[in-house]
């Protein structure tokens, strides 16, 4: 249903849908998206390993020192609007439109603050070459937000397919011409080169898709309910963010670009298969769960089949990870990034957490409740960051201060915060914890007879010692699939059924 602001639009458009029409749009959606999310997962590996290997940990880690301070204020850019606008029952073209105009705003002002900051930020990790870098990324700020109010309005409509589709593209593109400005020499600035053609070509892409056209900057209507609730939504990303943040900043300062570019890409590597799991759920979660929030039968069938499907997935990817982490990292950036394989299996716990956690912020706000979401991330966020600190001086005192941070990140997220907040997001919109717990059960047992498996047959082959790490990992991989797939058989035909009878 695009959004038609022309003067015979009616005063209020409303994303409602039977419940037979909302089954519907999310098993389009989940298969589109699901598609799209998988060849989004194998253009960034291949793209990463091409510029892991052309451009060198050391320009990771200052690119990585960069985005810090830019994902920090890119928050502001989206202020939660664009959560607002999916998440809102009813809206109008002139609630848009100030929308929009309010993104663009906040992504000039986010440019115009990154490009301030540029001497602090040099001073504060004590690299001249930053101050160059962080103006040159500073404009990204202003491209990102021309896409946020198009992608936002695909998704509210469940038009999730073309909206996963279009960061696809943009994905491709901006990979594409990161590789090509690598290969020409370009270094560091290869990786600025990516961001801006990555967003702008998704601008485009959205904007194709998305039919609807903002009115003049003065035509506009109030939103201030949507804005308070996006600035509370915003407040918690503030939260998130350095929660997932705080670990590198800490290394960044503490030790340097060449172990934050180790530490970066290990945690971009583990973050990966969150991606490909959350980033197509969560486009479907909210608008399917915001549609759906006034029916309680539904909406609990609905979150309970979702974190099922999370567990499913996470908790193989997470144990698999672990096994196979030094293999991984050289497998996709070459030899010089095998250090990093410790790193990578140190974090690879938190892919459980953070996949349940990120979905948990999903269900909250699809009902609302973003001063409860607030409060819970409050909370979590002060756990994370006293595991860190831990982290870092217990890896200190063992001279392994980057593992430390590592271990401390996950050994937290995954032993402490995970079950209370989520436990606390459940009981808030009235669904048993209990019957969540009870669903992790086979999954957790299959995982763990893979795990076995895949280790006893791993030690193997390390000790004939004639495999080389493409071959390892290849082996692994398949050895894990298979067993996983005969020992989690019912929840894999549970799965399959769902996705058919959605």
């Amino acid at each position: 249903m695009p959004l038609d602001p022309s003067p015979d639009a009616p005063d209020r458009l409303s994303a409602t849908f039977s419940a037979a029409g909302l089954r519907q749009a999310v098993r389009a959606g989940t298969r589109r998206t699901a598609v799209a999310q998988a060849a989004s997962h194998v253009v960034s590996l291949v793209v990463l390993g091409t510029l892991m290997r052309l451009v060198g940990p050391d320009n990771f880690g200052l690119v990585a020192m960069v985005m810090s301070l830019l994902l920090l204020l890119r928050i502001v850019t989206s202020l939660g609007l664009n959560v607002a606008t999916i998440q809102q029952r009813d809206l109008s073209p002139g609630q848009v439109s100030t929308l929009f105009w309010l993104h663009m705003a906040l992504g000039t002002a986010t440019a115009v603050a990154t490009a301030g900051l540029a001497p602090l930020l040099a001073r504060f990790y004590g690299h001249a070459e930053l101050i160059g870098l962080t103006l040159g990324l500073a404009g990204t700020s202003i491209v990102v937000a021309l896409s946020l109010q198009h992608v936002a309005l695909l998704e509210r409509n469940l038009r999730l397919g073309r909206a996963a589709w279009a960061r696809v593209g943009g994905q491709v593109i901006g990979g594409v011409a990161a590789v090509a400005a690598a290969l020409a020499g370009a270094g560091v600035w290869s990786l600025v080169v990516q961001q801006y053609v990555e967003f702008t070509a998704l601008a485009i892409l959205a904007w194709s898709l998305e039919p609807w056209r903002p009115n003049a900057p003065w035509a506009g209507e109030p939103a201030r309910e949507m804005i308070h609730f996006g600035g509370r939504v915003a407040a918690s990303s503030v939260l998130m963010y350095l929660l997932n943040n705080a670990d590198k900043v800490l290394i960044g300062f503490a030790l340097g670009p060449l172990a934050l570019g180790y530490y970066s890409q290990a945690f971009n590597v583990m973050m990966k298969p969150v991606f490909v799991l959350t980033t197509p759920l969560i486009s479907i979660m909210l608008p399917a769960l915001s549609r759906a929030a006034h029916e309680q039968e539904s909406f609990r069938r609905l979150v309970l089949a979702f974190l099922r499907v999370v567990a499913l997935a996470s908790f193989p990817t997470s144990v698999g990870l672990a096994l196979t982490a030094r293999e991984a990292m050289h497998v996709i950036g070459g030899e010089q990034w095998s250090e990093a394989g410790v790193l990578l299996a140190a974090l690879s716990a938190t892919i459980l957490g953070q996949a349940f956690i990120i979905l948990t912020g999903t269900i909250y706000m699809s009902r609302g409740l973003s001063r409860p979401l607030l409060l819970a991330v409050i909370a979590m966020t002060i756990a994370v960051i006293a595991g860190i600190g831990v982290g870092f001086v217990l890896g200190k005192h063992f001279n392994r201060p980057a593992l430390g941070v590592a271990l401390g990140y996950s050994l937290t997220t995954c032993l402490i915060v995970l079950v209370p907040y989520v436990s606390v997001c459940l009981r808030s919109v009235g669904v048993s914890p209990r019957d969540w717990l009870l669903q992790l059960r086979s999954a957790a047992l299959a995982t763990l007879g893979m795990g076995l498996i895949v280790w006893v047959c791993r030690q193997g082959l390390v000790r004939l010692g004639s495999s080389p790490p493409v071959g390892l990992l290849a082996a692994e991989m398949a050895l894990g699939v298979a067993v996983y797939l005969v020992l989690a058989r019912g929840e894999v035909r549970w799965c399959l059924e769902q996705l058919r009878r959605l």
